[in-house]
C-alpha cells in the first residue's frame, strides 16, 4: 500500500496539478497553504492512507445495513427506486447526480443513525475539569462516546427505533440537537472521509438500484461489533433484476 501511494504522489508530480480525484485535490490543497513549515509529501501520504485503510471496509458495512434497511420498508423502496429512475435514468450515475438523489440520501443516513459502522469507539479526553450531567470528568480523564447508543436516545430522536428517512427531510433535519447525528463523530476530529463516505455510498446504492432490487435471503443478520458494527458472518440478499421500470 506505501509503495502504491508514493507512487500515486510521484506520477502527480511528474505531471502537475492537473489530474483529477482525491489525491489531486489534497496536493492541490497542500500547495495552496502558505504555511511554514510547508506541508510535505509525506503528510499528504500519511492523510491518503488513513481515507484508503478508513474508507473501504467502512462502506462495504454501511452499504449492507443499507441494503437490509431498504428491503424491510417496500414504500422507502418505491420512492428510492422513483428517484433513481427519474434523476439517472439508464446513464451511469455521476458526482452532480448527488445532490439530486435527496431522499437516497435521506434513507442513507438514517440507516447509518441505526446502524453507525463505528458503533463505538469515539474516545475524547477532558482537557480541564468539567460538570457533565451530574458527574465531574477530571482534568486528563477519558470519555468514550458510542454513537449506536446516542442515535436510539429519544431524547434526541423520537421513536428512536423506527426506521424514518424522513427524519433528514428539510425542515425536520432542524428538529435534530447538534452533534447527535455523528456517525463520523464531530468537531475538530470529525472524520476526514465523511463527504466523500456519504457521496460513494449514495453513488454505489444508485448504481445498484438502477438494474437490481435487493431482497433478503432469508432471515435478518444479526449484529457483530468488532471494529466495525457489521452484520454477522454473511448478509444473504437476491438481487432480482429489475425488468419493467415502470411498475415501482
Amino acid at each position: 500500500m506505501d509503495d502504491l501511494i508514493w507512487k500515486q504522489i510521484r506520477e502527480h508530480r511528474k505531471i502537475g496539478l492537473v489530474r483529477t480525484g482525491m489525491l489531486a485535490q489534497m496536493l492541490e490543497a497542500a500547495a495552496a497553504v502558505h504555511s511554514d513549515p510547508p506541508i510535505t509529501d509525506a503528510e499528504i501520504r500519511d492523510q491518503a492512507a488513513m481515507l484508503f485503510i478508513a474508507g473501504h471496509d467502512t462502506t462495504s458495512a454501511a452499504l449492507a445495513w443499507f441494503r437490509y434497511l431498504l428491503s424491510q420498508y417496500p414504500e422507502v423502496e418505491r420512492r428510492v427506486l422513483h428517484e433513481v429512475d427519474t434523476v439517472i435514468g439508464e446513464r451511469p450515475a455521476v458526482n452532480d447526480d448527488v445532490p439530486k438523489l435527496s431522499y437516497l440520501e435521506m434513507v442513507v443516513r438514517e440507516s447509518m443513525r441505526l446502524y453507525p459502522v463505528a458503533g463505538f469507539l469515539y474516545g475524547r479526553e477532558a482537557v480541564e475539569d468539567v460538570q457533565l450531567g451530574g458527574f465531574t470528568l477530571w482534568r486528563g480523564s477519558w470519555v468514550f462516546i458510542a454513537p449506536y447508543i446516542v442515535h436510539r436516545d429519544a431524547r434526541l430522536f423520537p421513536n428512536p427505533e423506527v426506521f424514518d428517512p424522513d427524519r433528514f427531510a428539510p425542515g425536520r433535519i432542524d428538529e435534530i440537537p447538534p452533534n447527535s447525528f455523528i456517525p463520523f463523530g464531530g468537531g475538530p476530529r470529525i472524520c476526514a472521509g465523511n463527504r466523500l463516505a456519504l457521496m460513494q455510498i449514495v453513488l454505489l446504492a444508485a448504481t445498484i438500484l438502477q438494474r437490481f432490487r435487493i431482497v433478503l435471503d432469508p432471515a435478518p443478520p444479526e449484529k457483530e461489533l468488532g471494529i466495525l458494527l457489521r452484520p454477522k458472518e454473511a448478509l444473504h440478499m437476491c438481487a432480482l433484476a429489475r425488468s419493467n421500470r415502470a411498475a415501482c
